[in-house]
């Protein structure tokens, strides 16, 4: 089965993150305040290792039941520092996500270099069909993890 390197946007700053207590590298993240910088454009988004994903891609991704992550905890806020906050709108509930699951092998996983989402087949196309405009920034990787680049 393919599998991909999913690159989401970062709207925003990952602040007060909570990791699982567990000697394992890279840090699981189990909870997270995400403080928005720019609107939320996708139902997943990133931060210095910490994803988050929207109510209804959480329900999406449970439905398609993918595998390598459980649902924590996850507030938003808009930075005290924005001009002009209503320019990011009303921000919709989020989920962290804590993924725990092995890339190349489960649905989600973390790749130790960079933190980075490694995302099977069957979640990319959940994701992408729903966010189209990840497509261009993730890259497909080949049985060992290694990032093929498009050219």
């Amino acid at each position: 089965m393919p599998f991909y390197l999913l690159s989401p946007e970062v709207p925003a700053n990952a602040m007060d993150e909570v990791y699982a207590n567990e000697p394992r590298t890279p840090l699981r993240t189990v909870s997270a305040r995400m403080e928005f910088e720019f609107p939320l454009r996708t139902e997943i988004i990133t931060s210095v290792g910490t994803y988050a994903v929207t109510e209804e891609l959480a329900e999406a991704m449970d439905e398609a039941g993918l595998t390598g992550y459980r649902l924590g905890p996850c507030t938003t806020s808009i930075a005290p520092w924005v001009e002009d906050p209503d320019a990011i709108g009303e921000l919709p509930p989020l989920h962290c996500l804590d993924i725990w699951g092995i890339p190349l092998e489960h649905d989600l996983g973390i790749r130790t270099k960079g933190s980075e989402l490694i995302v099977s087949q069957r979640a990319y196309d959940l994701i992408c069909d729903r966010n189209p405009s990840l497509i261009e920034f993730s890259n497909r990787v080949d049985e060992h993890g290694n990032t093929i680049y498009k050219v």
